[in-house]
């Protein structure tokens, strides 16, 4: 599985947040939200669980 960027920042947008915002609520490393949204990291499924959960979105739509 792949976490799909483009959905990612469309629910981003959806729920008005900005990357500060989404990783303080998922509780993940803004650094490590910036990786992933760059394509520079992969990430694991913990952490997509996370920001899924932080956007209320399935894990899938994300993927």
């Amino acid at each position: 599985m792949k976490l799909n960027i483009t959905s990612l920042k469309i629910e981003m947008v959806k729920k008005r947040m900005n990357q500060n915002k989404l990783s303080q609520i998922a509780g993940i490393n803004k650094a490590t939200l910036s990786l992933l949204m760059t394509g520079k990291n992969r990430g694991s499924i913990q952490t997509w669980e996370k920001i899924a959960k932080a956007l209320k979105v399935n894990v899938f739509d994300l993927t």
